[in-house]
């Protein structure tokens, strides 16, 4: 008697999803993905990235639009034949 439990706003899980929709709307590119996948010529779409030529050569940057449009829920279109 006399205690009192409270619940808890929010659980790790509830605060990391937080955190990576978070990043993921800013375009903060995760730690553990690639900046620049190099690629001589076009491969194909590849999630997140572009392919164009920049300063580490030519290949695929990210950019983080995808992500960014599927937390959005955004349709995504293509090109015909990127696919």
């Amino acid at each position: 008697a006399g205690y009192t439990t409270f619940k808890r706003k929010q659980d790790h899980e509830e605060i990391a999803a937080a955190k990576r929709k978070k990043l993921i709307l800013e375009r903060v590119r995760p730690d553990d993905v690639p900046y620049f996948l190099k690629a001589e010529t076009f491969e194909g779409y590849k999630f997140d990235y572009v392919f164009t030529t920049r300063d580490r050569g030519t290949g695929y940057y990210w950019d983080g639009m995808d992500s960014m449009r599927k937390e959005l829920g955004i349709e995504q279109t293509y090109a015909e034949g990127t696919k």
